[in-house]
């Protein structure tokens, strides 16, 4: 679905938004807020057209909400934006992609798979042999690797460790967690790093921009 995949790049960008006005940097903040606009209108609209089969039965609440956001947005109040942001709209996002998951049959996507291993390709040394390298699907879950859906609508990979089992990404905001990573790791002075723990490579996605 088309909301499903706007939803996920707005998470994205809402939750880097809540960072940086976390950190006081709102011409940042502000400038994401800004360009999100349309992203939030037409997801927005989208889940009003659609609240029968979301199951949305005040759309009300859904204006109520909206209409705090811009009051606080309007005001200048940034901690409060930052708030609202993260409480209301994040989680009311975050409920209706989980909800289009347990409707609908969401699939593996192999062309984003290609263009992120091209990505990869084209800003990376060392990985183009790795990256492009085809291992059949069945072998990976014969031994224990798995694939699930994360709240956000991105997929998360789980591998088997003996008994245990553990994850490469979080079952939450996977954007989010990327974006923190690669702040972390990230240096105007470095022009090179080893990237470690590939998983689906959100966060290489995320240090390359």
């Amino acid at each position: 679905m088309d909301i499903f995949n706007k939803n996920i790049m707005l998470l994205e960008k809402i939750d880097k938004s809540i960072c940086y006005f976390r950190e006081q940097q709102h011409d940042i903040a502000l400038g994401i807020i800004a360009d999100s606009m349309e992203l939030i209108r037409h997801s927005i609209e989208a889940i009003i057209t659609n609240r029968e089969y979301l199951n949305l039965d005040e759309v009300e609440s859904v204006n109520k909400m909206l209409g705090g956001i811009l009051e606080a947005y309007r005001m200048g109040d940034y901690v409060l934006l930052a708030d609202l942001l993260e409480l209301q709209l994040v989680s009311f996002i975050i409920g209706v992609q989980e909800l289009i998951i347990s409707k609908e049959e969401v699939t593996f996507s192999e062309e984003i798979c290609h263009e992120n291993l091209s990505l990869i390709k084209e800003n990376s040394l060392g990985l183009k042999e790795l990256s492009l390298v085809s291992t059949d699907p069945q072998t990976l879950l014969k031994e224990g690797y798995r694939v699930e859906f994360s709240s956000c609508g991105l997929m998360t990979l789980a591998a088997k460790n003996g008994d245990n089992t553990f994850y490469f990404h979080t079952n939450s905001r996977i954007s989010y967690e990327a974006f923190l990573l690669a702040r972390h790791w990230y240096d105007k002075k470095v022009k090179r790093y080893i990237i470690y723990g590939l998983g689906f490579g959100y966060h290489i996605n995320e240090l390359l921009s």
